[in-house]
């Protein structure tokens, strides 16, 4: 069943959708956008991805970072800037504490960060704040 979200971080309303089936869940997915796409991603990939391994059994979550699709922030004016800073791992700790925030909210035992330009956020995240507390 598809829900939408709202995360308040740093004072941002983040918004996002989560996929979670009937069954207990104790694994996460959280999709990030690609690129300046929005959290669906191009031709809704995202969206047939958390479907599918929602029925899977994974509890799946599609976020849109700061300043992306209908999430608040702001972004630079330029495409080139917004990919060098995303690039830069401008994303980085929103992704690793939203993962730390879905996992608590949740009850999962673990999360997978995954996504394709948005992959990039993954990178700088420091692996010790996904780890559970």
């Amino acid at each position: 069943m598809r829900n939408a979200l709202v995360i308040k971080w740093e004072g941002l309303l983040l918004h996002g959708t989560s996929h979670i089936g009937s069954g207990p869940v104790s694994r996460g997915i959280l999709f990030f956008n690609s690129g300046s796409q929005p959290r669906s991603s191009r031709g809704d990939l995202n969206v047939h991805l958390a479907d599918e391994l929602c029925a899977q059994g994974f509890a799946c979550f599609r976020f849109d970072l700061p300043g992306l699709g209908d999430s608040q922030g702001r972004l630079p004016g330029q495409y080139l800037e917004l990919y060098q800073f995303i690039q830069d791992g401008g994303h980085a700790a929103c992704a690793a504490e939203l993962a730390q925030i879905l996992i608590k909210d949740f009850g999962l035992s673990e999360m997978m960060l995954a996504g394709t330009c948005g992959a990039l956020s993954l990178l700088f995240s420091p692996p010790t704040k996904l780890a559970l507390k």
